[in-house]
C-alpha cells in the first residue's frame, strides 16, 4: 500500500532522483563539517540512515544476499574499523553502505567504495608528504571529502 502510494505520487524515477539527491547532500554537509571542523555530528548519520532505511522499505527490494552484505559491512565497520580512521568515518561509510544497497549494489560494490577512498587519501598525503617514515600520518586529515568523492564515483558506474 505504501510502496503503491509513493510510486503513484512520485514516479519510481523521482524517487530514486530524490533519495540520490537528499542523500548527497547530506554527506556533503558531512563532508564540509569534517573539512572546516574536524567534527561531525552524529545526528546527521541518525538522518540518513533513518531516511534511507525507511525509502528501502518502501522500495520492498531488500534480499537476503543485501542484508547479510550490509551486516558484514556495517560489523567490519564499526566494531574494527572504528580505531583506524574514527567514529563518523565509519558512520558515514555505513550510510554510503544503505545508499548503495537501495540501488541494489552488494557487499563487493561497497569494497570497491572504500578501496576507491583509501586509494584517495593514500595518494593524496604520499604527494604532500603528510606521511611520517613510520607511515602514519604526520597530521590527521578529514576522511567524509573523499567518502563524498569515493560515492560519487562509485554511483556513476553503478547507480543507474
Amino acid at each position: 500500500m505504501i510502496t503503491d502510494m509513493v510510486t503513484s505520487t512520485l514516479g519510481a524515477a523521482r524517487a530514486d532522483i530524490a533519495v540520490m539527491t537528499v542523500f548527497m547532500a547530506i554527506l556533503f554537509a558531512g563532508a564540509l563539517m569534517d573539512l572546516f571542523w574536524q567534527q561531525v555530528y552524529d545526528m546527521l548519520w541518525v538522518i540518513a540512515i533513518i531516511f534511507l532505511s525507511i525509502f528501502i522499505f518502501i522500495k520492498g527490494e531488500m534480499s537476503g544476499d543485501l542484508l547479510a552484505g550490509l551486516m558484514v559491512y556495517f560489523t567490519a565497520q564499526e566494531v574494527f574499523m572504528k580505531k583506524a580512521y574514527g567514529k563518523a568515518d565509519c558512520h558515514a561509510l555505513c550510510c554510503c553502505a544503505l545508499f548503495l544497497a537501495y540501488f541494489g549494489c552488494g557487499l563487493l560494490v561497497y569494497a570497491l567504495h572504500l578501496g576507491i577512498v583509501l586509494f584517495l587519501l593514500i595518494v593524496k598525503n604520499l604527494f604532500s608528504g603528510n606521511v611520517s617514515r613510520n607511515m602514519t600520518l604526520k597530521k590527521p586529515v578529514p576522511m567524509i571529502p573523499y567518502i563524498f568523492a569515493g560515492l560519487c564515483a562509485v554511483s556513476s558506474i553503478y547507480v543507474p
